[in-house]
């Protein structure tokens, strides 16, 4: 088969859910990318709209007057239109914390994965990626429930990786998805996955999981604590601290020591204040503070704080409460004290009891990042292990890198052959 030559982005406006916290969620708008085979074209086309290609991030700001032509040009799709061709296998990959939709091509943020001859080809497989929702590029959030140019974006609940999937779910949904053959995620896109196989079971055959854990814990919270206690102080620049208190958590010493050591970047003295580590700029507090200006420039701060909730809350013992009208996946919560454990507290619940690991069907490879200092390469093992104890299919793979947590980003050419030992039938 041949591959479209290059990705396509794409607007659903989906139905009305109610989140987790009992919030109605009524504008649920998300925006996808795609790229597959040519024949992939006609149903695409039947079913979303297109949007206009770009390589850079773009905050989304939305006008009723787009939403409601949004909502009209979907209205016009509906009805007797093309399935997505069968014998195209899909691959369903989840982004992760700040990032967007865009896996590969111009702009991608995996592009060492995916495109021809690469572990993820598409003229071969079908490949979707969904803005999560709460982000600023596309997708419904704080930035799109504002009016363009608005400071002061209306909260519309606490958001939850369990309605992050949710609103995945219902794109799928949208695109009469039926099945998919690989879900990938890493980070907060594999807690989100981990979600998704748990929803719908059936629905998701083979999934890859790296840098992940079944529920954030203490030092996860603690990290997102200090972050919000930065934007506290003062929207920007506190995003801008945030940013890089983050970055330092996504990093390891080896890596960073072998990247800027303790070299004195004397052309950046005058970004720093004269009391400033004795008037010596060095290279890595430069490379902290590109990284807080660059995430300044691009992401949005209540976005930001929304996407942080979902993170301290991603726990999958714990049940997400009922389907809305219309949802496809179907589960009720008991109501009984052990199914009700404390957050993140996994080891106190037996996998029995873990209402998301205890539906899962998929098969598991989870891959961790050995130096990683944010979700540590136990976390893996032990969901692997409680997998396994309840008779799944379940693989632990382990990537070698200095890099810390963001190796599943820089180490592609270890990330590659997990990707691929999942896709063999």
């Amino acid at each position: 088969m041949t591959a479209q030559p290059a990705p396509q982005l794409f607007d659903l406006h989906l139905p009305t859910f109610t989140l987790e916290d009992g919030a109605a969620l009524h504008r649920h708008i998300v925006r996808g990318w795609w790229w597959g085979p040519a024949a992939d074209q006609p149903w695409l086309a039947s079913r979303a709209v297109p949007v206009q290609a770009h390589s850079g991030y773009q905050v989304v700001h939305r006008t009723d007057a787009e939403v409601q032509a949004l909502h009209a040009h979907m209205a016009q799709l509906r009805g007797a239109n093309p399935l997505p061709p069968p014998d195209v296998s899909t691959v369903l990959v989840v982004h992760a914390l700040t990032g967007d939709m865009r896996v590969g091509g111009d702009g991608g943020w995996w592009p060492g994965l995916l495109g021809e001859g690469r572990a993820i080809d598409p003229r071969h497989h079908r490949v979707l990626c969904f803005n999560n929702l709460g982000s600023c590029y596309g997708t419904s959030g704080p930035s799109d429930w504002a009016p363009r140019g608005g400071h002061t974006p209306q909260r519309q609940g606490i958001l939850s990786t369990w309605d992050q999937a949710r609103s995945i779910l219902l794109a799928l949904d949208a695109l009469h998805i039926e099945k998919v053959d690989l879900l990938v995620g890493g980070s907060v896109g594999g807690a989100i996955a981990l979600c998704l196989a748990a929803l719908c079971p059936e629905r998701f055959q083979k999934l890859v999981v790296i840098a992940t854990a079944e529920a954030s814990s203490p030092w996860v919270i603690g990290w997102n604590h200090i972050a919000r206690s930065a934007i506290a102080l003062d929207p920007t620049e506190g995003l801008k601290l945030a940013r890089q208190i983050g970055h330092l958590t996504y990093r390891n010493e080896s890596g960073l020591m072998q990247r800027h050591g303790r070299s004195v970047s004397l052309e950046n003295i005058a970004r720093f204040h004269a009391d400033t580590s004795l008037d010596a700029a060095f290279r890595m507090q430069a490379y902290l503070e590109h990284q807080g200006e660059r995430f300044i420039q691009r992401f949005q701060t209540e976005s930001y704080l929304a996407l942080l909730d979902t993170v301290d809350h991603h726990d999958l013992s714990r049940c997400p409460g009922r389907p809305s009208p219309g949802e496809s996946w179907q589960g009720n919560c008991p109501d009984t004290p052990e199914n009700k454990p404390e957050l993140g507290d996994i080891d106190k619940t037996s996998p029995e009891n873990s209402w998301g690991l205890a539906r899962i069907r998929a098969e598991v490879f989870a891959a961790a990042v050995n130096s990683d200092e944010l979700f540590f390469p136990v976390h893996s093992a032990a969901l692997v292990d409680r997998l396994r104890t309840l008779g799944q299919r379940a693989h632990y793979r382990e990537i070698s890198s200095i890099h810390g947590h963001d190796g599943f980003l820089m180490d592609i050419e270890q990330v590659a052959p997990i990707i691929a030992e999942a896709l063999v039938p």
